[in-house]
C-alpha cells in the first residue's frame, strides 16, 4: 500500500493532480493507485515531498484535529471491508473513507478556536454537530469537504459518499455511499470513539450492519478485518499507537 494512500491531505492532493483538466481523462480518477499509474511514481513522490515540506516549514500550519488521522484510517479500513461484502469497489471505498472528513480538516485549519467551540458544544449536548457548524461556521463540514472534492474533479460517487456521510440511511441510494456511511461508524468503534451525544440507534454497530443489509452475525468478522487492516497501516506508518 502506498504511504500517500494513508494520509487524507496527500490523498486529496494526488487525486486532484491526476484529475487535472490538462490530462483529459475520459473517466475521473478515484483511487491513489490509479493516480500513481497515470502520474508516475516520481510525480507522486514530488507531491508528497512538497506537501510534507510545507507542513514542516510553514509556521502558520495548525495541523489536524485531535485523533483525525487515526479516525480517517479506521473509517477507510472499515469502509473498504464493508464495500467488499456489499459488492462495491473496495479501493474507492477506502479513498472515500480516508477523505470523508476533509471538510472538518479545512474548517479546523481555517479557525482552530471556533472549531474547538463546536466540539465543546456538541460534547455538552443539545444541537447536533452539523447544526453547531451551521451556526458557527455557516456551513457543515460535509458540504465543505464535498465541495472541495467536487472542485478538484474527484469522481461524483466519492463526492456523494462524503457529502452524505451524516445523512439518514434512507437517503443513501448508492452502494458506495452506503459502504462509507457504515464504514465511518464501524471505524469509530475500532478507533475507540464514543457514540456522539444524542447519537441515535444508527450509530450502534449492530444497527449499522442492518441498515446496509449485512447480518448482525457478521459484526465480529467485520470488526476483526477492520482492526487487522488498521494495525497493518499503522505498522506501515511506523506508529506504535
Amino acid at each position: 500500500m502506498p504511504f500517500v494512500e494513508i494520509d487524507p491531505s496527500l490523498t486529496l492532493s494526488v487525486l486532484q493532480a491526476a484529475n487535472a483538466p490538462h490530462l483529459r481523462q475520459s473517466r475521473r480518477v478515484a483511487t491513489v493507485r490509479r493516480a500513481m499509474v497515470l502520474l508516475g511514481t516520481s510525480a507522486v513522490e514530488a507531491i508528497a515531498t512538497s506537501r510534507t515540506a510545507a507542513l514542516v516549514l510553514d509556521p502558520a500550519d495548525v495541523g489536524c484535529p485531535p485523533g483525525f488521522w487515526v479516525r480517517a484510517i479506521a473509517a477507510a479500513s472499515a469502509s473498504s471491508v464493508i464495500a467488499g461484502r456489499l459488492g462495491s469497489n473496495m479501493d474507492e471505498a477506502f479513498t472515500a473513507g480516508m477523505v470523508h472528513d476533509v471538510g472538518d480538516l479545512i474548517m479546523y485549519r481555517s479557525d482552530p478556536e471556533l472549531h474547538g467551540i463546536v466540539v465543546a458544544r456538541v460534547a455538552s449536548g443539545g444541537r447536533s454537530l452539523l447544526d453547531q457548524e451551521k451556526v458557527l461556521f455557516g456551513r457543515t463540514h460535509t458540504d465543505v469537504g464535498a465541495d472541495r472534492l467536487e472542485n478538484s474533479l474527484i469522481p461524483e460517487r466519492i463526492v456523494k459518499a462524503v457529502r452524505w456521510h451524516h445523512a439518514a440511511p434512507e437517503a443513501l441510494t448508492e452502494t458506495l455511499a452506503r459502504a462509507v456511511w457504515a464504514g465511518i461508524r464501524i471505524g469509530a468503534v475500532v478507533a475507540g470513539s464514543p457514540i456522539p451525544p444524542g447519537g441515535d440507534e444508527t450509530y450502534r454497530p449492530e444497527a449499522v450492519l442492518r441498515v446496509v443489509g449485512l447480518a448482525v452475525d457478521d459484526l465480529k468478522s467485520v470488526v476483526a478485518d477492520t482492526e487487522a487492516r488498521v494495525n497493518r497501516i499503522l505498522s506501515l506508518a511506523g506508529s506504535g499507537q
